[in-house]
């Protein structure tokens, strides 16, 4: 359920699927946030010989991290419907997980059954829409910290 807090920003309340928290490895963050450094910051003649060999020499981790993703897609796909059925016939509990926009985890709570789960959804997202978001447990905080006002005079 996507909703708002009081702030405008965007929040995501939902139940997990996969039998494992996602992450994003920093070795792919990196590489992304590279690429534009490498596409636009590159010049004419030796810059230009220097960026195509970084370029190509960033394939490489490029790549390793293609096939990462591939693998732990494909892990969870395999896995997903053993661990729906496990939910399902054995009574295991649904994670329910609160992210500032679609990436960041900001808050996880392992609720209960289906219905149990839904109910703490919609609980959540209620919270939020009021401006209540709960603290953040996802060890580390995946998102940057705010900025510390300046001191001011005493």
């Amino acid at each position: 359920m996507m909703t708002r807090d009081a702030h405008g920003r965007r929040w995501l309340v939902h139940r997990r699927w996969a039998a494992w928290r996602m992450r994003t490895p920093a070795l792919t963050r990196l590489l992304l946030a590279l690429v534009p450094s490498l596409l636009f910051g590159v010049g004419e003649g030796v810059l230009l010989v220097v960026g195509a060999v970084l370029a190509a020499l960033a394939t490489v981790p490029a790549g390793l991290a293609l096939v990462a993703f591939v693998v732990e897609t494909l892990l969870v796909v395999v896995v997903t419907p053993f661990s729906l059925l496990g939910r399902a016939l054995l009574g295991r509990p649904w994670t329910v997980q609160v992210r500032r926009g679609l990436l960041v985890i900001h808050y996880e709570e392992r609720v209960g059954p289906w219905a149990d789960a839904g109910r703490r959804v919609a609980e959540l997202a209620h919270d939020v829409r009021l401006g209540a978001v709960p603290p953040c447990n996802v060890d580390p905080p995946r998102e940057p910290a705010e900025p510390a006002a300046a001191p001011g005079p005493a």
